[in-house]
């Protein structure tokens, strides 16, 4: 006798969204700096996040872990940012 067909069957997953693009994340966010200051705030932030960026640079060097991976990798994406809109706002 053969045997009955399980009512059961997994269904194939669908993706229905795009991957999320952090460059076009990033750029929303130079274009939101960039609109809401003047070039002198700009340069100003620039400044503060490169000094930011630094030092996250060598907290990451004197203690490595993953907490100052973390705010290494937030100070570059901020100095990123600020950079980006610094070009938009001098163009």
């Amino acid at each position: 006798m053969a045997r009955k067909p399980s009512a059961y069957r997994r269904r194939p997953r669908r993706v229905t969204s795009r991957p999320i693009d952090k460059g076009d994340i990033n750029e929303a966010a130079a274009q939101e700096l960039a609109a809401g200051r003047t070039l002198d705030e700009l340069r100003t932030l620039a400044d503060e996040a490169e000094d930011a960026h630094d030092l996250a640079d060598q907290e990451a060097r004197d203690q490595p872990g993953p907490d100052a991976l973390r705010r290494y990798q937030q100070a570059t994406r901020a100095l990123g940012e600020v950079r980006r809109a610094l070009e938009i706002k001098e163009n």
